[in-house]
């Protein structure tokens, strides 16, 4: 069985005070074809004796009929018998039959069909299972799937579902009512899953169940290991219907099955109408065409696995595990956050398709997580060695990747007490994990490896040894050949307690602890090559490196160890180096016969990599010993240098960066020789010290070379970037600082002052104005992805960053901010007032016009991430005091209508830092509130800004800042600001006298004109993009303000004035005009049934395409009237083509032609639609 142990960087959050930059290190534990979906070649495949492939003859769209065809043949030189099931979802009708009784095959593919047809739109899991026996009487059973998304216009395919939400909730439901005597009623019956393996119905055990009328939560239980389930005694809400209904939800105390997206998968029986007292049963199963049975078998598995430590031990994790299913990707895996060393997030990850049937792959992945739990969730203790692309039971690793694998491996067989159910291995005939070879290397026993405890078969094989008793099911039953009689218990101990790295340290704990059948495991250890002398073998340690090293070593670097001789005067020790694609057989000679303790290493001519030591002499009995440091070391022979730092907002000014309050930076390396400014991995922290090194984590916020800040506040910073090398380190810190300028507000502008007044204050009483006067502790409740706490803790530190008055910060301790992420019927329960059809709910609670605590409820169960997304930051920010929706401005986010934006508004942001500014106070009114803005402020200008932050700086070209005659107010309306900029520009290059840009009566409109308007505008002005919305420009205008960029961008040293202006263009005009008009491929082709025609103008035109068929007959005129030049290449300014004629009726399938036609241009190109 292969596996893939990787480590993933993921930024999960900034938390104020208490809390820094946490990181997510994911491990990824694959299992049978398993691997993560982003490396498919990292496999390692399920060995089974059938092969075969599911297909259909087309996408299959609504309404449409078509053939699901399986592929399949045995990979043995004899034929095999069985029975084969096509199993389709509601939905999809059969027109043929779907069981072949009895069919045969051999190594010829054989193939069997059934002709069905797509009834409604929808997503759909096809499915067939073959359950066969050969002639030497093996039985097995395999089952292939395909996914099909369809509606009436177009349908979908994939070996992978298309979707990442739940479907089919609905249960299928039987019984009656049964009259009681008591006044009072009950509802119980049995909850079943249908089991594709055994073809029978199995019980649905310790499931929760919920019990709900009309929309009230009435009562929870679980249903009991034979899947019963009831509720006594119930007392019905009189003034609610008498109509109740029962939901299953895959959750207890052991695991938490969820859908991709994070939701519980939750299952409904039908509404129990006119509901009077007696008994009523109702026998719930997830039947053969609900396509999530399969989660009844994976709940039961994992169920199964808790039992059995339970059973043997009398212990359990202490927390449920999430499992998910299913996950796109070839197999399944086990994923572990970590953050400051301990996992504080964990889940199990079941891959699509067959896994779901595979007991052995839950099993397997709740022993990477049971281990989690037993080294006590401390991921610098956990065994993991070397990430491997590629593993098999028999390959040669490390001493803790061996380990780790070895464990979950041993754990396959051991729930069920049979040898033969270790992955892959054929139900075990030869080899399995009672008898093999692995521990040479090979599966047939011809390696040369001599030291098992690097083999992770090996590993398993001697858990199993330990384990298993004359009961266990092997190839020799009723007997127990290693004398060791399930010693589980001794195990456990030492796990718990001593923390082991490898099987050695487990022989060796077993020793030091004089465990009884000493001899006995000996045996054990030699028969798998692992341990041959525990007593005797030299031990070898290294002490250089005695730590992992994350820098580079120089051209020579000193090696050295440690040796206990034991009775010999001296060992002759030869080193060898090799990197994580290699095993140790394969590593490179460093030198031999050493004699002393330590050694010097040119590294002048090593390839670059990461490597492993490796020390091999021989022991007192001739064998030889191979021991592998435990730590890398990095060969680089062009190190990795600091990251460089471009502000690119604003200019610099003699030496002293000064920028906005939202400043953007770009990031790059250079590496022999070169400069990449992309894909690029860097670790950054902002703060105001000048020395601070970031953590060595990747942080996701960094995207294609740029950076990105928000709502800084005014003053000093210092930015510290690190790179990250392929190689596996991290270069020095680059440290740059910065000055943010203070905001300058000469007044509370009318429209922010009435829209404050607007979301805070309701129009149907005299209100004052509530709002938080001391710190807001904030706490989450409930089913949140890591997604939906990402973005709370985002949204808090934004608002952090706007509020004056007081803060947020995220804690458990005494919370007064109060956010619940559950299902509506859970979220009546929290709030009352809460209406189970709305998304969310938010709720302040005043005392003395100071809000005392708030309450916001979101839907976990009915939306979706992206809705989450906009709900977390819309409804955080309505718990700040303003809980009033607005129809007064579409972009911002307290817009009554759901406009999903994902960023408060400027104008969100000003009513923000207004209402937590010192100006506004809690019971104001809104009277009061209007009378701010009658207060006058000085505006200075940016020479006393500049001059605030840099003492005696002369600022370049302060000889044309002339705020008092307003040089550069070109449209004369009192202010020199970007409308001014975009005038002279648009004239760029022109000469003549009279020029109404012609800023210095030069004649010419020239960069010095830019210079001379950007230099003197308003710090006041605000530049958003509605800023650039209001700008109107002709064709001529763009293509004289494109001149100007290109003069303006041909300077490397620009100065301050010319950054400005810069930027500002390049705001305005984002895009260059094309050179000439072309007509382009369009996309897709072939298509159906539209496609996007996208072209480029050069200049101002009527433009029309025109379509024909392949006879030239026109079939569509599309006239698009007066265009500008432009692009018109994406999705929404392309053409879109319906596959529709002028009358509106659907084309063939066949070859087309697309002709566009504008001033002096005429093109054609060819299309294809196929259906």
């Amino acid at each position: 069985m292969k596996h893939v142990f990787r480590v993933l960087f993921h930024r999960i959050a900034t938390f104020l005070n208490e809390f820094t930059k946490e990181i997510a290190i994911c491990l990824l534990y694959c299992s049978l074809s398993c691997v993560a979906y982003t490396h498919p070649n990292h496999n390692r495949p399920v060995q089974s004796r059938i092969e075969g492939q599911l297909s259909v003859n087309a996408a299959l769209r609504t309404g449409q009929v078509g053939t699901l065809t399986l592929s399949y043949k045995t990979k043995l030189n004899q034929t095999a018998r069985g029975q084969l099931e096509f199993r389709l979802p509601k939905g999809i009708t059969p027109l043929s039959p779907v069981i072949f009784s009895s069919t045969y095959f051999g190594i010829q593919e054989q193939r069997s069909q059934v002709s069905i047809r797509v009834n409604a739109p929808g997503h759909y899991p096809l499915q067939a299972s073959l359950y066969s026996i050969t002639s030497d009487g093996y039985e097995t059973t395999e089952h292939f799937y395909l996914y099909l998304k369809t509606d009436p216009s177009q349908a979908e395919i994939s070996p992978y579902p298309l979707i990442s939400y739940q479907q089919n909730r609905e249960l299928r439901s039987t019984g009656d009512l049964k009259p009681l005597s008591a006044n009072d009623v009950s509802v119980g019956g049995k909850l079943t899953y249908y089991n594709d393996n055994q073809r029978q119905l199995r019980p649905l055990a310790r499931v929760k169940v919920l019990l709900v009328q009309s929309d009230i939560l009435l009562e929870t239980t679980f249903s009991n290991l034979k899947g019963d389930y009831l509720f006594q005694g119930l007392v019905m809400k009189l003034e609610k219907p008498k109509t109740l209904r029962i939901v299953v939800e895959m959750e207890n105390d052991i695991l938490v099955l969820r859908a991709p997206n994070r939701e519980i998968y939750t299952f409904e029986s039908d509404l129990i109408r006119n509901v009077e007292t007696g008994y009523i049963e109702r026998n719930l199963t997830l039947d053969v065409n609900n396509p999530n049975r399969g989660t009844g078998y994976i709940f039961e598995s994992i169920q199964k696995a808790h039992d059995f430590v339970e059973t043997q031990v009398n212990s359990r994790r202490t927390k449920p595990i999430n499992v998910i299913w299913p996950e796109p990707s070839n197999g399944s895996f086990y994923y572990a956050a970590q953050s400051f060393g301990r996992i504080n997030n964990e889940s199990i990850h079941i891959a699509t398709g067959p896994d779901q049937w595979r007991k052995s792959v839950m099993y397997h992945e709740y022993g990477h997580a049971l281990m989690s739990a037993m080294y006590d969730y401390n991921f610098d203790t956990i065994p993991r060695g070397e990430y491997r692309k590629f593993h098999t039971l028999a390959m040669v690793t490390d001493l803790e990747f061996a380990f780790s694998e070895g464990w979950a491996e041993f754990f396959e067989a051991a729930v069920d007490n049979r040898a033969m159910d270790l992955t892959g291995f054929l139900d075990g005939r030869t080899p399995n994990v009672e008898n093999n070879k692995w521990w040479s290397g090979q599966y047939n026993g011809g390696g040369s490896n001599s030291n098992g405890a690097l083999v992770e078969g090996a590993v398993a094989s001697i858990l199993w040894d330990i384990f298993d008793t004359s009961e266990s099911v092997d190839l020799s039953p009723n007997t127990d050949d290693d004398q060791i009689q399930n010693r589980f218990n001794l195990l456990w101990q030492i796990i718990l307690r001593q923390k082991p790295k490898s099987i050695l340290q487990i022989a060796e704990h077993w020793r030091d602890e004089e465990y009884p059948q000493w001899d006995a495991l000996q045996s054990i250890y030699a028969n798998h090559r692992a341990l041959s002398d525990i007593k005797t073998v030299p031990i070898l340690t290294f002490t250089n490196p005695n730590q992992q090293i994350n820098i580079p070593v120089g051209s020579n670097y000193e090696i050295s160890w440690t040796a206990n001789l034991k009775n010999r005067e001296s060992l002759e020790i030869d080193v060898y180096y090799y990197d994580k694609s290699q095993t140790p057989k394969e590593a490179n000679l460093i030198s031999r016969q050493v004699v002393s303790s330590n050694l010097v290493w040119d590294t002048t001519k090593v390839p670059n990599g990461r490597y492993h030591l490796l020390a091999v002499f021989t022991n007192t009995e001739g064998k030889m010993v191979q021991i592998p440091s435990k730590f890398t070391v990095i060969i680089d022979q062009s190190p990795l240098q600091p990251p460089k730092i471009n502000l690119v907002t604003n200019p610099e000014i003699q030496g002293i960066d000064i920028t906005n309050s939202s400043p953007v930076f770009d990031l790059s390396i250079t590496k022999n020789g070169s400069t990449s400014t992309k894909d690029n991995i860097f670790s950054y922290l902002l703060d105001q010290q000048s020395d601070t090194i970031p953590d060595t984590e990747v942080d996701p916020r960094v995207l294609d070379g740029q950076l990105r800040f928000y709502e800084l506040e005014s003053g000093m910073w210092w930015l510290h970037v690190r790179a990250y090398d392929p190689l596996d380190y991290w270069s020095e810190t680059q440290h740059l600082s910065f000055t943010v300028l203070p905001s300058i507000i000469d007044k509370p502008a009318t429209n922010v002052l009435e829209y404050l007044i607007e979301l805070s204050m309701s129009e149907l009483k005299a209100s004052k104005l509530n709002k938080w006067t001391s710190e807001i502790r904030l706490q989450p409740y409930g089913f949140l992805t890591n997604r939906d706490l990402s973005v709370l803790i985002d949204t808090t530190a934004v608002l952090n960053r706007l509020m004056e008055t007081t803060q947020i910060r995220i804690t458990k301790d005494n919370p007064n901010f109060k956010v619940y992420f559950y299902p509506s019927v859970m979220l009546r329960a929290v709030e009352p007032d809460y209406r189970i059809e709305t998304p969310s709910f938010v709720s302040n609670q005043p005392k003395r016009n100071q809000i005392a605590s708030s309450k916001v409820l979101i839907d976990s169960f009915r939306t979706n991430q992206t809705q989450r997304d906009y709900l977390i930051r819309k409804c955080v920010t309505q718990g700040l005091g303003l809980t009033l929706d607005s129809n007064s401005y579409p972009d911002s986010i307290y817009y009554h209508r759901w406009n999903g934006v994902t960023r408060l508004s400027p104008l969100d942001k000003q009513v923000i830092r207004l209402l937590y500014s010192d100006q506004v106070l809690s019971g104001m009114t809104a009277q009061k509130l209007l009378e701010l803005g009658t207060n006058q402020q000085k505006k200075p200008n940016l020479n006393e800004l500049v001059e605030s932050t840099s003492r005696d700086t002369p600022i370049e070209e302060t000889n044309i800042l002339q705020s008092e005659t307003q040089t550069g107010d070109i449209n004369k309306d009192g202010t020199v600001d970007v409308f001014d900029l975009v005038i002279t520009a648009a004239s760029f290059g022109k000469t003549g006298t009279g020029l109404l840009s012609d800023v210095n009566n030069d004649n010419r409109i020239d960069v010095l004109d830019l210079i001379i308007v950007s230099s003197n505008f308003s710090l006041s002005e605000v530049f958003t993009p509605s800023t650039i919305s209001q700008v109107s420009l002709s064709s001529d205008e763009k293509r004289h303000i494109m001149s100007a960029i290109d003069q303006l961008s041909s300077n490397s040293n620009k100065s301050s004035a010319k950054e400005i202006a810069l930027n500002i263009l390049k705001s305005i005009l984002p895009e260059r005009l094309p050179a000439r008009t072309r007509l382009l491929a369009n996309y897709p082709n072939p298509f159906n049934p539209e496609t996007w025609i996208p072209f480029q103008l050069a200049k101002d035109s009527i433009v029309r395409i025109t379509i024909y068929d392949s006879t030239g007959k026109q079939v569509r005129l599309i006239d698009l009237g007066q265009l500008v030049a432009g692009n018109y290449v994406e999705p929404g300014k392309a053409i879109l083509w319906d596959g529709k004629t002028d009358n509106g009726g659907l084309v063939a399938s066949g070859s087309y032609f697309y002709q566009i036609e504008s001033e002096n241009y005429r093109e054609i190109r060819k299309m294809v639609i196929a259906k």
